[in-house]
């Protein structure tokens, strides 16, 4: 749904403050939020966390740099 061309780096770490943190209730996933628009989830194991990147859930930037994800419901 992007009307203009814009580039978004992944580096599979937050780039901006985390308004949230939660576990799934499980607690085999922890799940993050905040101020970068980009929810991330990641597994969790005995000894620290999985094996490979975290997923992520973006909302797109538009032009503008406001805005947050204020909240998580699991």
């Amino acid at each position: 749904g992007r009307t203009s061309p814009g580039l978004v780096l992944e580096t599979g770490a937050r780039h901006a403050a985390a308004d949230g943190v939660a576990f799934s209730p499980d607690g085999a996933e922890l799940f993050a939020w905040g101020e970068d628009k980009v929810i991330r989830r990641w597994p969790v194991v005995r000894d620290g966390f999985g094996p490979g990147r975290p997923a992520g859930l973006r909302w797109p930037i538009f032009r503008d740099r406001g805005g947050s994800v204020f909240a998580l419901a699991l």
